[in-house]
């Protein structure tokens, strides 16, 4: 008997799943949720997908973070991809990285979700999944440049933005499905 025997790898879409209800005891995403357009429906299907009791883990790095979930728009501004909203970022790109800009621009309007960690639980809570674990990585230098100036600048754009949003680089959760009764 070989891992082959009892793990499988597959691609595929974790918000429109082609894959039979109940069919897994564990799902695991690295550096993905903070990709996923509609987090809510992702949860949803990973509800669906798992078998009651089954668990799913997600590590990602938050598009709120100093890197900005390692995002071709971070800036040379502390949270500046998180403090300007989508057209001052493209004046920005055009005006200090030209040749980037289309790109990086793309990336954003369609390779991120701008979610913050409290959108996140909310489409878990909703799903009806459990979350039995939720670490964010929190970094204490980063909360030492978190001036009051960039929290009110990043809640101007992303009202629901915190603290907590602006100083976790990575964010691991472990959800479950519950068992039925």
């Amino acid at each position: 008997e070989t891992a082959d025997d009892h793990v499988r790898f597959l691609n595929d879409d974790l918000c429109a799943s082609g894959l039979p209800d109940a069919s897994f005891d564990l799902l695991v995403s690295w550096q993905t949720l903070e990709h996923i357009a509609d987090p809510a429906a992702a949860m949803r299907e990973t509800h669906r997908l798992l078998r009651p009791g089954g668990f799913a883990y997600h590590e990602y790095n938050p598009f709120f973070a100093i890197d900005g979930g390692h995002t071709p728009v971070t800036l040379d501004v502390p949270w500046g991809h998180a403090r300007l909203d989508h057209a001052d970022i493209e004046r920005y790109l055009r005006q200090f990285r030209p040749a980037e800009a289309e790109d990086a621009m793309a990336f954003l309007r369609t390779a991120l979700n701008e979610k913050s960690q409290r959108d996140i639980r909310e489409a878990i809570d909703a799903s009806g999944l459990e979350t039995t674990a939720w670490i964010p990585r929190f970094r204490p230098e980063d909360a030492l440049r978190v001036t009051p100036d960039v929290l009110r600048d990043v809640r101007a754009v992303h009202p629901r933005a915190d603290l907590l949003d602006l100083t976790c680089r990575i964010v691991r959760c472990v959800l479950r499905r519950p068992a039925e009764p």
